[in-house]
């Protein structure tokens, strides 16, 4: 089972570069037992070229690989990386969005080994202090089941179910319903999602308030724009 963790760089460069930091003190593992890459989905604020310069060195700085793609909406954008990263059937594939940041050390290593414990798993995420606590399983690295579908925090997907729908999706054009799509879906073909019991994700708000307002909108289907788009309303 090879490890692939991933940033979808669609935000400020500083918070990417501080996603970028925090995975590799806290992932657990050597930084040759998983592969890093930086996706540069041509953010908008202050401008596409100077953060793909800023993202460029800082994908350097972090010895992370650096693709560029162009932006067609999250689950869009996993499956591109999922793509070009030629992720085998047998792998992984880990998000670390710019506004992730884990708050326990080794999260990166125990989410591989619960991947491997836990057969059925299509996605395992990382616990929040503000979730809803579900049933505490501990047949190996200890994770928490629920009955019902919840929000996720960042995690990874099992590649081998990813193909056996034929890639992901959402019911957003751009932005949201990503679980759902994932989870109505895989559910009945006997798969299921887990959170890292002992493993925290502190999610913080993107310091562009006019992005955090799109987010908010594309999420409440308020909005099927893309950012870019919806910028030139305003």
């Amino acid at each position: 089972m090879k490890v692939y963790v991933h940033t979808l760089a669609y935000n400020t460069p500083e918070m990417v570069k501080l996603a970028g930091e925090n995975l590799r003190v806290t992932a657990g593992l050597e930084h040759d037992r998983y592969t890093y890459v930086i996706v540069d989905c041509g953010y908008p604020l202050p401008s596409k070229q100077k953060n793909t310069i800023e993202l460029k060195k800082i994908s350097s700085q972090l010895k992370a690989e650096y693709i560029q793609i162009e932006n067609e909406g999250v689950a869009q954008n996993w499956n591109k990386v999922f793509e070009i990263m030629n992720v085998g059937y047998d792998d992984i594939l880990v998000g670390v969005d710019p506004d992730s940041r884990a708050d326990t050390f080794g999260w990166l290593k125990d989410m591989r080994q619960a991947f491997k414990d836990y057969e059925d798993a299509f996605y395992i995420g990382m616990n929040r202090y503000n979730f809803e606590q579900g049933t505490l399983i501990e047949k190996g690295i200890p994770v928490l089941h629920y009955p019902n579908l919840i929000s996720w925090s960042m995690g990874g997907f099992r590649a081998s179910a990813v193909k056996a729908i034929g890639g992901l999706g959402q019911h957003n054009a751009r932005y949201g319903y990503i679980e759902h799509y994932c989870y109505e879906r895989l559910k009945p073909m006997g798969f299921d999602f887990y959170m890292l019991a002992e493993h925290f994700d502190l999610s913080l708000d993107s310091p562009d308030s006019l992005y955090t307002e799109w987010k908010k909108a594309s999420s409440s289907r308020n909005t099927d724009l893309s950012f870019d788009n919806w910028l030139k309303l305003r």
